[in-house]
């Protein structure tokens, strides 16, 4: 048997990595209940509080997060929009694909400082494992500058098809290229 061309053999590869993310991407709604029939898949909690007074300060709800995950960093905090809403602060974690969007939340009470509700991210089920890695894959933030420089070439890469692709088309048939 023949061995395939490299254009065949990349456009197998393109197609079955490429297949299965995209319609993750393209139809997540459709997908989350496929991925929570493999394993069960994070939901957030749906949280209220009583509001009781003045919301506290940031800084001690921050500290309140991080004695909960000591080896996590603050990456971005959560205001809620309504009052009776809980406080969310995210803590990026050694170990989390993405530094950016960490999944390692924690939920907090304004007014009284008390943990309502906590996600770690490291310890995340088999299904959300995908959804997890989909941002910093995308990205480049997954591996460093070599995960930066492949989506930098990844992004490239389409024009770079579309440019030699039109070239090729050109030099076999000019007229049906040209309209």
């Amino acid at each position: 048997m023949a061995r395939p061309s490299l254009r065949v053999l990349v456009r197998r590869v393109h197609l079955w990595l490429g297949l299965p993310i995209g319609v993750r991407l393209d139809l997540p709604d459709h997908v989350r209940p496929l991925l929570r029939q493999l394993s069960p898949l994070f939901t957030a909690p749906a949280l209220t509080v009583k509001p009781t007074g003045k919301p506290l300060p940031l800084a001690p709800l921050v500290a309140r997060a991080e004695q909960r995950f000591p080896d996590g960093h603050l990456a971005w905090i959560e205001t809620p929009a309504r009052a009776t809403a809980p406080i969310r602060i995210n803590l990026a974690r050694p170990g989390e694909p993405s530094r950016r969007f960490p999944r390692t939340n924690v939920w907090l009470d304004p007014y009284s400082g008390r943990i309502l509700a906590v996600r770690d991210g490291r310890a995340e089920s088999g299904g959300d494992v995908l959804p997890n890695w989909l941002h910093p894959l995308h990205g480049g933030e997954a591996f460093g500058l070599a995960g930066r420089l492949l989506a930098l070439a990844a992004g490239l890469a389409p024009i770079a098809l579309f440019v030699t692709g039109l070239l090729r088309c050109r030099r076999r048939r000019p007229r049906r290229c040209h309209g």
